[in-house]
């Protein structure tokens, strides 16, 4: 397949922090359609390859593609089509869980109705009015993760298995895309890779993220 038949291909990509490397000759390549676990012990690189992806590291060497576009000098053309939760997501702490999502939805121009659309897609309607300090940690987890779906992106990745996202997150999208009759974004792993599809989720693990290896 050409790589705009992909969501994410990355060759040879290389990142070195003080002469050590954080991911050394990475080549990836992530289908477009499903569910794709890239997993690997803590140090592996796996944090820093997503964040050469989203353009919040620069890589030192090697190519980047996220839907046929180069980046990160093409990801102002596809950062639309991407939502991400790298780092833990900033919310107003007296503000609710709606306002702070309505907000958020101004700033990037969201379509209309869609802070109702992910309030229930993430199971939060009922708890939207409340403050968010007051907030428990998967609830707080379940805005941010409706934060991402606000542009109904065509691309989720998510970071930090340790944050639980991963397997309810995955549950909740999934219930609620099956209750429209279009097909939405279908979900979440750690980090993951998620496209629009009526099919059930595939899945890719990729084992490592140094010493050359090739992931399909």
């Amino acid at each position: 397949m050409a790589d705009g038949d992909w969501a994410v291909v990355t060759r040879d990509l290389r990142k070195t922090y003080r002469g050590r490397p954080a991911v050394d000759g990475l080549d990836l390549r992530v289908p477009a359609r499903g569910v794709h676990g890239f997993l690997g012990p803590n140090g592996s690189g796996k944090t820093t390859t997503i964040r050469m992806l989203l353009g919040l590291v620069r890589a030192d060497s090697g190519r980047m593609r996220i839907f046929g576009r180069s980046v990160p000098r093409s990801l102002p053309e596809v950062v639309d089509r991407v939502g991400a939760i790298v780092e833990s997501p900033k919310f107003l702490p007296s503000f609710s869980g709606r306002r702070n999502l309505d907000l958020l939805a101004q700033a990037i121009d969201a379509p209309r109705g869609s802070v109702d659309d992910v309030l229930e897609r993430t199971a939060m309607r009922e708890r939207a009015g409340e403050p968010y300090r007051g907030y428990s940690l998967g609830m707080k987890q379940r805005l941010a993760i409706a934060a991402t779906l606000l542009k109904n992106p065509d691309l989720l990745i998510f970071d930090e298995p340790s944050m639980s996202k991963a397997g309810w997150a995955c549950s909740l999208i999934l219930r609620g895309s099956r209750s429209r009759s279009k097909p939405r974004s279908r979900c979440a792993s750690t980090p993951v890779a998620v496209r629009r599809t009526s099919s059930l989720p595939r899945r890719t693990v990729a084992r490592r993220t140094t010493q050359n290896r090739s992931v399909r």
